[in-house]
Order: C-alpha cells, then sequence, then structure tokens
C-alpha cells in the first residue's frame, strides 16, 4: 500500500501547476486537510482533482476540494487545500 505523502504529493504538484499560470508574483499553497478513505496499491492509477469552492478575497485566498481516485473510479482521497495569494 503507497503512503498518504504520495497522494498529498499529486495534490501539491496539481497545485503548483496552477500557481505557475497565476499573474505574478503567483500564489502558495500551504494548508492541506486531507482524509484518506482507501488503499493505493502498486500498480494502481491515481487521478487527482481540484475545484474551486471558495474565493475569500479578504484574505487573498482561493479555497479548492480534493480528491483522489484510482483507476476503477473509487475515491482514496478526499479535502480540502488552499492557495495563498501573494
Amino acid at each position: 500500500i503507497a503512503h498518504g505523502a504520495l497522494l498529498v504529493g499529486f495534490i501539491s504538484t496539481v497545485m503548483g501547476k496552477m500557481t505557475a499560470r497565476l499573474p505574478p508574483p503567483g500564489g502558495v499553497s500551504y494548508k492541506y486537510e486531507v482524509k484518506f478513505v482507501g488503499p493505493v496499491r502498486f500498480g494502481d492509477t491515481v487521478t487527482t482533482e481540484l475545484t474551486m469552492s471558495a474565493f475569500r478575497p479578504e484574505r487573498r485566498e482561493l479555497a479548492f476540494a480534493a480528491r483522489c481516485r484510482n483507476q476503477r473510479g473509487e475515491t482514496v482521497l478526499e479535502g480540502q487545500t488552499i492557495l495563498k495569494l501573494i
């Protein structure tokens, strides 16, 4: 079974790609609240999906719902992450 940090790394990678598309100076992902709801096994294909769930202009933050699924469409991680605009 894969370590949960691998899935959080997938979320971080997607956040990094989104941050690169922001106008300078960009942003930083700084908060991850996740729940591991299923195992990821050797050979699994994992898809990571982020959906913007809130924009907090007073805090300069974007909140994203996070979900990872395996090749059978089963959710293996759910949670949220925050992107702080610089």
